[in-house]
């Protein structure tokens, strides 16, 4: 069971990371961090009580390259979505793994006027505490852990649940 925690409760998500470490040195960049997005539960209500869910991920610090920007299906009217989804952040030096993490966005596609908006509903960031990003969205509490035991257990998925948290 997962719990609520305070009044900015935006929903819950399960995630599950795997650190592919390259088996030979000389080849740093093959080193690859996995990302399964399995489901949220309890997303808010976001606009004529309905919520249109999908996920953007990215690696961070943000970079241009197509490897490292996600964006999954946006789900219909539903505040409990699935995904069972799997992408791959491909190419990273190995030597800076700790240098780096993974946004999760969770927004809400919505309609108004006849035109399209993209509302975030919250925010999880998995990596290490300080990202000297912006402070706000440094990594906290189970992400931090989340990231930690990923990188402690290579080759293994490693799943939790995480609250979804605003910008703030």
């Amino acid at each position: 069971k997962f719990f609520q925690e305070d009044s900015h409760f935006r929903g819950s998500i399960l995630l599950g990371l795997m650190y592919c470490p390259s088996p030979d040195d000389k080849k740093k960049k093959k080193t690859c961090l996995k990302l399964k997005v399995v489901e949220a539960r309890d997303l808010p209500l976001m606009d004529s009580n309905r919520t249109n869910p999908y996920a953007a991920l990215y690696l961070i610090p943000k970079t241009e390259s197509k490897d490292h920007k996600y964006k999954l299906q946006m789900k219909k009217n539903t505040v409990n979505p699935k995904w069972n989804a799997e992408v791959n952040f491909n190419y990273l030096d190995s030597a800076e793994i700790d240098d780096h993490g993974i946004e999760i966005q969770m927004l809400h596609y919505a309609k108004v006027e006849k035109q399209k908006a993209c509302v975030l509903i919250g925010v999880v960031r998995l990596c290490q505490h300080k990202t000297n990003i912006n402070t706000a969205l440094d990594g906290r509490g189970i992400e931090v852990l989340h990231w930690k035991e990923s990188l402690s257990k290579p080759g293994v998925w490693v799943e939790k649940w995480h609250n979804l948290r605003s910008w703030e």
